[in-house]
């Protein structure tokens, strides 16, 4: 299971992962906390409207939700596999201040009726606080809801910034050209945010032979089975690992 704060988080952060665990045979749900709705510069560039209004935003909330499920289907994951909470874009930081009980509620019950085996989420190391907002709120649905319920793998991403604690000490994992491919059309998918961001969100992929290659580090022990975190940026997937053994993730096949 992978919980993004925004549509995009996917293809940037965790489409090597998403590619290993379809390969594997391994069910897969994505969470999307928002639409990516509150996200104006880039739709004033592209709808030429300069003042936005709840309409507005709604309309580009939707665009960005086809946007994902277009960039999941490149990536093996079907629009079934999808879900939006549509939590207000750009407020996570203010519903994590409110106290957001109703959001740690519905969040855990997401995660205890699926049960996943592996769990990606936003780290706390972000810096758009969206991210890391949505990084806090999930660490408190596992310390008060879902503590001791069973065994699952957690793994954190970062998409914005060059956390020394993800980036410096990581090791390599594999990626194909095949992978990073579709990696890059899965980026590509999404069009809202490549008027203005293009640069950005392929720096250092370079082709799919040349893009950089995702890294892991063994950073932990847990109390149970493997469990970690998973750092990834913009320009590569980037996988730390919490385990008391150092081989990367292994998904299993699954009905479900």
């Amino acid at each position: 299971m992978l919980i993004a704060a925004h549509p995009d988080d996917e293809s940037l952060a965790c489409s090597i992962v998403l590619q290993h665990a379809v390969c594997a045979g391994a069910a897969i749900r994505v969470i999307y906390a928002t639409d990516g709705e509150n996200n104006p510069w880039p739709q004033r560039v592209l709808e030429r409207k300069w003042r936005l209004n709840g309409t507005d935003r709604e309309r580009w909330g939707k665009l960005r939700r086809a946007e994902a499920l277009a960039a999941l289907d490149f990536l093996g994951v079907g629009a079934s596999r999808a879900s939006f909470l549509a939590v207000a874009d750009q407020k996570l930081t203010e519903l994590l201040m409110s106290g957001c009980r109703v959001t740690l509620k519905r969040l855990a019950a997401i995660v205890a009726d699926w049960a996943p085996t592996d769990l990606l989420v936003p780290s706390i190391s972000d810096t758009h606080p969206d991210h890391s907002a949505l990084a806090v709120i999930l660490r408190l649905v596992w310390s008060e809801y879902l503590s001791g319920k069973g065994a699952m793998s957690a793994w954190s991403y970062v998409v914005h910034g060059r956390s020394r604690a993800f980036f410096d000490r990581a090791e390599t994992i594999r990626q194909t050209t095949v992978e990073m491919a579709a990696k890059l059309r899965a980026i590509s998918c999404h069009k809202t945010q490549l008027k203005l961001s293009r640069k950005r969100f392929f720096a250092g992929l370079g082709t799919a032979a040349s893009g950089a290659p995702e890294k892991a580090r063994p950073v932990s022990k847990p109390a149970t089975r493997q469990c970690g975190w998973v750092a990834a940026q913009r320009g590569t997937d980037l996988l730390k690992l919490s385990a008391p053994i150092v081989p990367a993730p292994t998904f299993r096949r699954t009905t479900r």
